[in-house]
């Protein structure tokens, strides 16, 4: 018998074992692709962004750039988890890609695209993932393209109303300013 760490842990989704779907949304933002790419790119800046995330820092010892990993202390369902992000490829201020390290989805990949137009910037974000076998694939894709939605919606209102690297006080505290609105920020 095989102990638990000699088992085969090939990607649950070997090729040929489900499909590949991408969901995008995209958002024009009254402010400067550059301070949207800085509100954007540093993990620290992760609880301005999203009600899920506690904590973001990037990982001591890996590179600024390609091949950085940021880390963030995440709360679901009451139970704290550690994220780990791997920054695939980069051109800075205009594109990231990511992917969730440990992740059984080889194809799983997040794309976050920054453009200039009159007046401001267009900030796009794209996932791909792979739907398992036996799931239903409209189900996934809708859940997927709703945090999408949300993502691009919440950049848009924190770039535009002003914000300050997370935490906001120097205590510690979370930034309170934005919280209430967060749910808001979809309409």
């Amino acid at each position: 018998m095989k102990k638990w760490f000699q088992r085969d842990y090939r990607p649950l989704l070997d090729a040929g074992n489900g499909e590949v779907i991408e969901v995008s949304a995209s958002v024009e933002i009254a402010a400067t692709r550059q301070s949207v790419w800085a509100l954007i790119k540093p993990a620290e800046n992760g609880p301005l962004l999203s009600p899920h995330i506690l904590r973001g820092f990037h990982v001591p010892g890996t590179p600024e750039g390609t091949g950085e990993v940021q880390g963030f202390l995440t709360v679901h369902e009451g139970r704290k988890h550690i994220v780990g992000i791997e920054l695939v490829d980069e051109v800075p201020g205009t594109i990231a890609v990511t992917r969730v390290l440990g992740s059984l989805d080889d194809a799983s990949r997040s794309t976050y695209v920054l453009g200039d137009i009159p007046g401001g910037c267009r900030f796009e974000q794209r996932e791909r993932f792979t739907v398992p076998l036996g799931h239903d694939p409209e189900t996934v894709e809708r859940q997927h393209q709703d945090v999408v939605d949300l993502l691009v919606q919440r950049v848009k209102v924190v770039a535009e109303r002003g914000w300050t690297p997370y935490p906001a006080a120097a205590d510690g505290r979370s930034d309170q300013r934005f919280s209430p609105e967060y749910r808001a920020a979809r309409s």
